[in-house]
C-alpha cells in the first residue's frame, strides 16, 4: 500500500513538456561572438535585458546591429525595433535577414555578410541542411551566401548539402567560384562558354560529379582559347608511313578533341603546349584505327633535336614494343630530311606571334565571360555594405583577369584535392 500512495506522489511529465535547458551565463555566451564585433555587442548587452536576450535567441541578428555589414540607418531601425520589444520577425525583417539564421550559433558570422535569401521556400529547404560542426558553420555560412549571389537559391542549397567539414578548403578567395559559374552556365547554353559543357549542372549530381563536369568543361574552354580551330598550329613535321603505320599530326582543337575522345585520355591538355610548341603530337593509325599517341619533345642537351617522350596507347596504356620500333624508324626519317623539330630562327618568328595570340586570347576570354558580368553586375550596386561590394567585385575581378581561366583551374584542382580526389586539370596523356 505504502510504495503504491508513493507512486500516486510522483504524477508523470506530460509528453509535450519541455525539458529546460539552462543558458550558459551571458559572459561566458559572449565569447563565442566573433572578435570583431565583441566589444560593442557586450556594451549592447549591458546596457538592455532585451539585448540580452537576443543575444541568445537570434545571435545573427545582435551581431548584424553592432557590426558594419549594414547601413547604419537600418542597424539603428532594427535596434530601436528591439528595445520597442517587436517581435523576432519584425526585427529579422528590418536586417533583411531571414528567420532560419537564428538557429546558426554566434560562430557562424565570424565571415558573414549580407545578402542571403530569406524566401519561405528557400528557408523551409535550407533548414534542414545547417551545420552541426560549430568551427565549419563560417565556412557554409560564407559559401551558401556566394552561391546565392554568384548564381542562384538553388545552387545555394546544394552547396548547403553538399560541402561538409571533411573538405578542405581555402580560408580566403572564392574557391567555389569555378562550380559557381558552372552551374550558371550549364543554364545557359545559348552562351559561348554554355555550348561547350557536355554534361550539365543539376541540382541532384554529387560534389564529385560536379567537380568532373566542371573540369571538362575547363579543358574544353582552355582547348578553344590556345588552339582556335581557325589557327592551326604549324607541327614542323610531316607525317609519314611506317610498317603500314601512319604517323599523323595533330594541330588542330578538332583533331586534338577527337583524338581525345577516341583515345579516352587527357590529351586536350596539350593545347597550350601544342600552340607554343613546347612539344609535338603525332596519332599513331593502321588504318583508320587508333593504336597510340605520341609525343615528341626537345632533346634535353641537343636542343635543335627532338626525341620521343612517350607513347601511350587506349586509356593510357602502355604502347606495344613495335609501335616503339616504327616511331623511331620514322622520327629517324623525319630528322635525317633535314627537318629540325625545333627552330630557333623560326621559334622567335613563332613567339612574336604568341605574343599577339596572348593579347587576342585574353579578349576572347573577357568576351566570354561577358553574360556572366552583365547578369552579376548589380552586385556592386545593390550590396548593402562596402565589404560585401568588395567581396563580389573581386570575384569578378578574377575573370576579368587575363589568367582568370589558370585562377579557376587552380582553385578547381584546390577543392578537387580538397574532396580527396586526383585533379583531371593535369598535364599527361
Amino acid at each position: 500500500m505504502s510504495s503504491s500512495v508513493k507512486q500516486l506522489a510522483q504524477p508523470e511529465l506530460k509528453k509535450t513538456e519541455r525539458r529546460v535547458v539552462a543558458r550558459p551565463s551571458l559572459t561566458i555566451h559572449m565569447r563565442r561572438f566573433p572578435a570583431n564585433c565583441r566589444a560593442n555587442a557586450k556594451r549592447l548587452v549591458a546596457a538592455d535585458s532585451r539585448l540580452a536576450d537576443l543575444a541568445y535567441t537570434f545571435p545573427g541578428a545582435l551581431i548584424a546591429i553592432v557590426s558594419d555589414c549594414l547601413a547604419s540607418a537600418q542597424r539603428q531601425r532594427a535596434l530601436n525595433a528591439v528595445l520597442a520589444g517587436a517581435p523576432l520577425k519584425r526585427v529579422a525583417s528590418l536586417l533583411g535577414m531571414a528567420m532560419w539564421m537564428r538557429r546558426l550559433p554566434p560562430e557562424a558570422y565570424a565571415r558573414w555578410s549580407p545578402p542571403l535569401p530569406t524566401g519561405t521556400d528557400f528557408s523551409r529547404r535550407i533548414a534542414a541542411h545547417l551545420p552541426h560542426n560549430v568551427a565549419f558553420s563560417p565556412v557554409w555560412l560564407s559559401n551558401v551566401r556566394d552561391a546565392a549571389a554568384l548564381d542562384e537559391p538553388e545552387t545555394a542549397i546544394w552547396i548547403a548539402r553538399t560541402i561538409t567539414p571533411a573538405i578542405e578548403m581555402p580560408a580566403s578567395g572564392h574557391p567555389l567560384l569555378p562550380l559557381f559559374m558552372f552551374a550558371w552556365y550549364s543554364r545557359h547554353p545559348d552562351t559561348r562558354l554554355g555550348s561547350m559543357i557536355a554534361r550539365p549542372f543539376y541540382s541532384c549530381m554529387k560534389l564529385e560529379s560536379v567537380i568532373t563536369a566542371a573540369e571538362d568543361w575547363l579543358i574544353d574552354v582552355n582547348l578553344a582559347l590556345h588552339l582556335p580551330d581557325d589557327v592551326p598550329a604549324d607541327s614542323w613535321m610531316e607525317g609519314g608511313l611506317v610498317e603500314g603505320l601512319r604517323f599523323v599530326p595533330l594541330t588542330t582543337a578538332a583533331e586534338l578533341r577527337s583524338e581525345a575522345m577516341a583515345m579516352q585520355n587527357c590529351l586536350k591538355r596539350y593545347a597550350q603546349s601544342v600552340a607554343q610548341r613546347d612539344c609535338l603530337l603525332f596519332s599513331i593509325r593502321r588504318g583508320t584505327r587508333r593504336l597510340a599517341v605520341i609525343k615528341i619533345d626537345q632533346h634535353e642537351r641537343e636542343t635543335n633535336m627532338a626525341t620521343i617522350d612517350d607513347i601511350k596507347g587506349p586509356m593510357n596504356t602502355p604502347a606495344p614494343a613495335y609501335l616503339w620500333r616504327a616511331a623511331h624508324i620514322w622520327l629517324g626519317r623525319e630528322l635525317g630530311a633535314g627537318r629540325p623539330a625545333f627552330d630557333r630562327k623560326v621559334a622567335l618568328a613563332h613567339t612574336r606571334y604568341l605574343q599577339a595570340l596572348a593579347r587576342d586570347r585574353t579578349k576572347t576570354w573577357q568576351a566570354m565571360c561577358l553574360p556572366y558580368f552583365r547578369a552579376k553586375q548589380h552586385l556592386r550596386r545593390t550590396a548593402s555594405s562596402a565589404r560585401t561590394r568588395m567581396h563580389f567585385t573581386a570575384a569578378m575581378q578574377i575573370l576579368r583577369d587575363g589568367h582568370g581561366l589558370e585562377t579557376l583551374e587552380a582553385s578547381l584542382r584546390g577543392l578537387s584535392h580538397g574532396a580527396g580526389r586526383s585533379s583531371r586539370l593535369t598535364f599527361g596523356l
